[in-house]
């Protein structure tokens, strides 16, 4: 999932090579000042621009705000940024998977589908709209009096002094690179220098600081500080762990004396225990991984032969995630921390003491954003259920099941809460029923000539939806005509080509389909339209067929006109009973207004 967050919502769009990335941040209050300038710092501290160790990609990272700030203050709305890629290359990426990146992983996961150039979505570009969104919500914790700040601990082996875990304040330190021991730089830089001249990658730690947390912030058991710190963290690439508190190997040496005032005279647990803030300085460590793109020959994964092939990284990446990268933990952190925060709020209801009836409003503002993205997801899974029942020839509605689901979910509520309940149920059933139904195909079959192809084009301008010609498509795929498969292949190998496309067809439905006149005679076939889609019977009088140049049919070809149309009257009396059986609708296509009949009986009945 993209999206992350029960107060503050964060979703994150885009790819490292696709035209953009953004996020969208739901659930601030409005009328919070922001200073874009300082956001704008945030920004430049992660570029690339501005740390010699780091990849070549310079991009302006200029956000483009859409939504949600105006007059240089939230508005209530969503918070909506993209930030343009323009310095994207796809010339140094092909269809390899490189090692212990996630190319591999979202190949097999996607099928095949998902961008995965530059990594794609997995990429550090990702980490641009994380440090945005973090920039916005470490301006609403600064006014809460909560200060985040970090430092680069270890580069490689070199390693910093830690963070004082007694302290009061922030230590001053170069904010493009953090040390609480500013002599250690020049280690790590010629550490940094020579690993690159050996096209090689680093290790690093950074230490991570919080200060003026309410005491009890968090929420335990699943939502504690670490863990829910921890979610936003390990979004970041490269990260491989984080840790809360020292190690100590006796409680006696790991314990905190409490003192006056219920601070402690020690800060071992850094700040946390039982998942919540105890009023100490909360302080952790995120470890990362050597960045795994290196100018050192490897063996890569070709994605297509599906074999090991050599390969060498000549692009653009960081000697080491660090420095830099701490812009991107001190936002997921941020973004954390807001998140909880605005969740400790509500149980002591400070805010709404503060804030009044506007707090309760964006509570529910923030209640009914979530409600409405469990809907969409409603929504999309019962497209799946849908398309999985018209695969499989299996019946859309069952009214016992849907009985048995709202019965079910309304005992899950309270006594007097489940009347709604069930109102609630019977909507979102009927919703998901419309969604199913939106997505049945039109079927048109009839004999050879009585206008399939012509009648679907009328519908498809009507209905606004995509012509399918079964005849059509088979004869692109084969390169061959209808009659020349028939020829060489005979029928029966024209008639599985039919049943392997109308399964198609049914699993992705909103389509008109002109089917060949003899696709409905396999039972399968009939099956699959019939739960499908709406199915119209084209019975064009005998003698408009007897009119058609029906010559170059594989099944009426002869050798004079009578004959042609013997085999026409033939051909219609076996399949009529069959094109009857299959039909929701039976309508002469020469009648005027046919075209307009067909769509107004469609929209009736996905409307129902």
């Amino acid at each position: 999932m993209d999206t992350i967050g029960n107060n503050v919502i964060l979703t994150l769009t885009g790819a490292s090579h696709g035209k953009s990335v953004g996020c969208e941040l739901c659930g601030l209050p409005a009328g919070i000042k922001l200073d874009m300038e300082a956001i704008r710092f945030e920004l430049a501290r992660r570029s690339a621009a501005n740390c010699p160790f780091a990849t070549p990609r310079h991009e302006p990272d200029e956000p483009l705000i859409l939504s949600g700030i105006r007059e240089g203050a939230t508005d209530g709305e969503p918070v909506i940024v993209e930030f343009a890629n323009h310095a994207h290359d796809r010339s140094e990426y092909s269809c390899v998977a490189r090692p212990s990146h996630a190319d591999y992983c979202a190949y097999i996961r996607s099928e095949g589908k998902e961008d995965i150039s530059g990594g794609g979505k997995y990429s550090g570009r990702m980490t641009l709209p994380l440090t945005f969104a973090g920039a916005v919500c470490r301006q609403i914790l600064k006014g809460r009096g909560i200060e985040v700040f970090s430092h680069v601990l270890a580069i490689g082996e070199v390693q910093d002094e830690r963070f004082d875990p007694m302290m009061e304040k922030a230590p001053e330190t170069d904010p493009f690179f953090p040390l609480v021991d500013p002599n250690r730089r020049a280690a790590m830089e010629k550490l940094l220098l020579d690993t690159r001249a050996a096209g090689d990658t680093l290790s690093c730690e950074a230490e991570v600081a919080a200060l003026g947390l309410p005491v009890g912030l968090g929420e335990p058991l699943f939502d504690g500080i670490e863990g829910a710190v921890s979610k936003y963290l390990f979004m970041i690439p490269g990260l491989r762990g984080v840790e809360f508190g020292e190690r100590r190997p006796f409680g006696s040496g790991m314990n905190d004396q409490f003192t006056e005032g219920g601070r402690t005279l020690t800060n071992r647990s850094n700040g946390v225990n039982g998942g919540m803030a105890n009023g100490m300085p909360l302080i952790f460590r995120a470890w990362f991984r050597p960045v795994p793109s290196i100018s050192k020959p490897q063996t890569g994964f070709d994605l297509n032969e599906k074999k090991p092939v050599p390969l060498t990284i000549s692009g653009r990446h960081d000697t080491c995630i660090l420095p830099r990268g701490l812009a991107a933990v001190e936002a997921a952190a941020c973004i954390a921390l807001l998140d909880l925060l605005m969740e400790y709020d509500k149980r002591d209801g400070s805010f709404c003491h503060r804030e009044g009836l506007g707090a309760l409003r964006r509570e529910l503002d923030s209640i009914d954003g979530r409600i409405m993205r469990l809907y969409k997801e409603r929504m999309e899974v019962s497209k799946r259920i849908g398309a999985y029942k018209r695969e499989n020839g299996m019946e859309i509605f069952d009214p016992g099941r849907e009985q048995e689901v709202i019965e079910s979910r309304a005992a899950l509520l309270p006594k007097e809460l489940r009347r709604g309940g069930e109102g609630l149920m019977r909507s979102l059933i009927e919703a998901s029923k419309s969604v199913q139904r939106g997505e049945f195909n039109i079927y048109l079959t009839g004999m050879p000539d009585c206008g399939k192809t012509r009648m679907g084009k009328k519908l498809a301008a009507l209905l606004e939806m995509p012509l399918a010609d079964t005849d059509r498509i088979i004869m692109e795929r084969e390169g061959r005509s209808v009659d020349a498969i028939f020829r060489e292949d005979g029928e029966e190998y024209f008639r599985c080509a039919e049943t392997e496309l109308i399964r198609l067809i049914a699993a992705r439905g909103g389509l008109i389909v002109a089917t060949g006149g003899g696709l409905p005679m396999r039972p399968e076939n009939a099956r699959m339209m019939k739960t499908s889609g709406f199915t119209v019977f084209l019975d064009r009088k005998l003698s408009a067929l007897h009119d058609q140049n029906t010559r170059n049919r594989p099944l009426l070809a002869a050798a004079t006109a009578e004959e042609v149309n013997a085999n026409v009257d033939r051909l219609y009396r076996e399949r009529r009973e069959r094109y009857l059986a299959c039909a929701d609708l039976v309508i002469d296509p020469d009648e005027e207004g046919a075209a307009e009949r067909i769509a107004e009986a469609y929209r009736k009945l996905i409307a129902y």
